[in-house]
């Protein structure tokens, strides 16, 4: 009698057409709605169909990895320090942070050389950072790092603000929300038109006020810019650092800019009709009585989009799929 031999089965390919609105995971879970992924399905239906299922694209980590690690530096030092942080305690804050994402296997991409690199421009960046904003330490922060989750009109809003304070701007005591963004490249000539119409910004004070009852009175817009300067060949790690100390004190406008976001009652009001607009037609995608539409301007854009290869050949065997929808919310 032959002895039967189990074959382990090639597992399939996932294919694109295997993913479909209804996604039911998600809509067991209220359709909770964060600002990425709202983002993305303005971008395209398809785009959000990936998102929601959980599918990213392998080889981006480094692109958001700066600005990571710059937001998680700035929320331990404002969450813990009552007098602006030095060099060493910057960078005792970066190295327990990244401690904690090579324990849990988030940085198995990246070279010993490339992190070294990082953590000096992270170090060098955010100690000048607080040496011009030394006086942030005298705002009186209601909350670093805030998450919210609030029902609004039947529709679950979550995110995470990067902080929230009051401070005395001509005598008065005023509300704000913090937002920090690193950037390569800022353009200063329409940054403020651009702010008003910025649906972060709005999006996140909608959802405070909902869970707090009244307004802030402006968004204070952080720009870190992420350096420029490259490494030479022969020049060691510590003869970098001075050279880029060195340029950032001759330039710190240029390497750390601020805006005042105001939003009048009736852009809020505004928003908050549009939006609900656009998150009832959503809500109908998501559940399957909407069909989904493709948006191939997008697919034609001269920044590739993540899934274009997704698209393009039907194949996702060269994505695979993240433990949440949003790692940043676990959600």
């Amino acid at each position: 009698m032959k002895r039967k031999i189990k074959v382990k089965r090639k597992k399939k390919e996932p294919k694109v057409k295997n993913l479909h609105f209804p996604v039911e995971p998600y809509i067991k879970q209220l359709f909770g709605i964060s600002q990425s992924l709202f983002t993305s399905y303005q971008l395209c239906d398809r785009i959000l169909l990936f998102m929601l299922n959980r599918w990213t694209r392998p080889g981006k980590e480094e692109n958001f990895f700066y600005g990571n690690v710059v937001h998680e530096v700035l929320d331990r030092c404002y969450s813990y320090y009552e007098t602006a942080p030095g060099e060493e305690e910057i960078e005792e804050e970066m190295n327990d942070y990244l401690d904690e994402q090579q324990n849990s296997g988030e940085l198995g991409w990246i070279t010993t050389a490339k992190l070294e690199h990082y953590k000096l421009l992270v170090v060098v960046v955010l100690t000048k950072y607080f040496e011009f904003y030394e006086d942030d330490f005298d705002f009186e922060f209601e909350e670093v790092e805030g998450q919210f989750d609030v029902q609004w009109k039947g529709f679950r809003l979550i995110g995470k603000c990067d902080g929230k304070f009051r401070k005395k701007v001509k005598g008065k005591n005023k509300r704000f929300l913090f937002e920090h963004k690193t950037k390569t490249q800022i353009s200063e000539d329409n940054i403020v038109l651009k702010l008003l119409l910025d649906f972060q910004n709005k999006y996140y004070m909608l959802a405070d006020f909902v869970r707090c009852g009244s307004w802030v009175d402006a968004v204070l817009y952080n720009i870190i810019r992420r350096p420029q300067l490259k490494k030479g060949g022969n020049e060691s790690s510590s003869a970098f650092a001075d050279r880029l100390s060195k340029d950032i004190d001759s330039r710190p406008d240029f390497y750390f800019k601020r805006f005042e976001a105001e939003y009048s009652k009736e852009i809020m009001n505004d928003f908050q009709v549009q939006l609900f607009e656009k998150l009832t037609i959503m809500d109908k995608l998501i559940k399957g009585s909407r069909m989904l539409l493709l948006n191939e301007s997008n697919c034609l854009s001269a920044y590739p989009c993540d899934y274009l290869e997704a698209c393009s050949t039907g194949s996702l065997k060269n994505y695979k799929q993240q433990k949440y929808i949003s790692p940043e919310l676990e959600f």
